[in-house]
């Protein structure tokens, strides 16, 4: 076991340091290419599994080397490649390149990223263990089941969305302005599509559910609405803190999480104890709206040239 720690401390320690190629790509707006090196990455380490359940024993050791070590390896051999080449070689990481003076803008951007990730695992995770602790793990696996089948329409938003994030960045810096504009009003219309797409999910739900798991589990239609309201609002929501998150003026978001973070946990324990799950529901749709409300604000006010104070930092 201590051999297994010691394997996977190593390997994410070192994927620090092999996620800047990834980071690199999408930055380019490259966005597929560094997609394409984590796919095969995975792809490779289910080959290898699939070869040592049939020529080794059963070792949790051989399994965490084939999904922690082989995708780095994989990360590190395309590294070698991309940053060889004539397109990135004068980007390649070097000691001697570092700008040493950038260290405190950098580690105070990551900080704040840093904090905001933590209040979103704290707000939006902590349903599934109020739950439990309340409604039972049979409650838990009954939402878990429906959040996943409406996620569908989460991811299929970020795949549009992310690779806006370093888009964004880039019209920023060369201040085009009326881009940005015409790429929010673009992404609205999507959203707005996809609450058809949602009704339709809904409608069909009870049927997915009876092919998926059967008559085990029970998932009541109010369950389904409102976690496909929440999948909704977190889609609007998503659109504005890319943007956002592409100019790095996110004190404002970093804000609005933590206070969000210390009122939400109380809240949603209460309305999960009085209520049930479906109500307890409106606070992190609740959370996601305010969000959404606060970024498009920001995002308009930075395109107009009128953002000040913390609206620009």
């Amino acid at each position: 076991m201590r051999l297994v720690f010691a394997v996977l401390t190593i390997t994410l320690c070192l994927n620090m340091i092999a996620s800047v190629l990834p980071t690199m790509l999408t930055a380019d707006q490259r966005p597929v290419y560094s997609s394409l090196f984590i796919v095969i990455g995975q792809i490779m380490s289910l080959i290898v599994i699939g070869i040592l359940i049939r020529v080794t024993a059963g070792r949790l050791l051989y399994l965490a080397f084939a999904l922690s070590v082989i995708p780095l390896l994989v990360l590190f051999v395309a590294s070698f490649f991309v940053f060889s080449s004539k397109r990135y070689c004068d980007v390649a990481p070097s000691m001697n390149t570092i700008n040493w003076a950038l260290t405190k803008k950098i580690i105070g951007l990551g900080a704040q990223f840093f904090i905001i990730m933590v209040c979103m695992l704290f707000i939006f995770q902590v349903i599934n263990i109020i739950i439990v602790r309340v409604c039972g793990p049979e409650n838990v696996t009954a939402y878990n089941i429906a959040y996943k089948y409406f996620n569908i329409l989460n991811m299929a938003m970020m795949i549009i969305v992310t690779p806006f994030w370093s888009a964004c960045a880039d019209a920023y810096t060369k201040k085009d302005f009326l881009w940005m504009k015409n790429v929010i009003e673009k992404m609205e219309m999507i959203w707005k599509l996809s609450i058809c797409v949602l009704i339709i999910m809904i409608l069909v739900s009870s049927t997915f559910y009876d092919i998926w798991v059967g008559d085990s589990v029970k998932i009541s239609l109010s369950l389904s609405v409102m976690v496909g309201v929440y999948i909704l609002v977190q889609n609007l929501c998503g659109i504005y803190i890319y943007m956002i998150n592409g100019t790095s003026k996110i004190r404002l978001q970093l804000v609005v999480y933590l206070v969000s973070a210390f009122i939400s946990v109380p809240t949603m324990y209460f309305l999960c104890s009085k209520y049930g799950i479906t109500v307890m529901l409106l606070v992190p749709i609740s959370v996601c709206l305010i969000q959404a409300f606060v970024a498009k604000k920001q995002l308009t006010k930075i395109i107009r040239g009128t953002a000040s104070g913390i609206w620009i930092k």
